[in-house]
């Protein structure tokens, strides 16, 4: 990787916050296709704003707020994190990318205008070991 790149891997079912600065170039790739994303971005404040990274809201983060009610640890360590930094969800205008038919390696591109937090959410549900559903 280029210096100063950053990876990040999002788990199915996984959500995680980044701390983000303006000017970041964000590559969001859906690695083996339909697996739904959503994202939610908010200033140094708390304040909700999809357009920090060049897009309106089209969710209401719906998939990101089932995940955090869930008792796995590190959603928990999440919920906390958005807490301390007074990110409240319920006023969410998130941004949702990608369907359940969106093929493997699509990309969308981010440019960040102003510092802050991103997160970022692959819902869905635990899958049983004879299903083929991914998102």
């Amino acid at each position: 990787m280029p210096a100063g790149t950053e990876r990040y891997n999002v788990s199915g079912a996984g959500a995680m916050l980044i701390d983000i600065a303006a000017g970041d170039s964000i590559t969001v790739t859906n690695d083996e296709g339909g697996q739904i994303c959503e994202v939610v971005v908010a200033d140094a404040s708390g304040r909700i704003d999809a357009g920090m990274v060049g897009h309106g809201p089209n969710s209401d983060a719906a998939g990101l707020k089932a995940l955090l009610t869930r008792q796995d640890r590190s959603l928990q360590r999440l919920r906390k994190a958005l807490d301390l930094r007074g990110i409240d969800l319920a006023a969410a205008g998130g941004i949702r990318f990608f369907e359940a038919t969106t093929p493997p390696k699509t990309q969308v591109e981010l440019t960040v205008q102003r510092g802050g937090w991103l997160v970022i959410a692959a819902p869905g549900t635990d899958m049983a070991p004879d299903d083929q559903k991914t998102a």
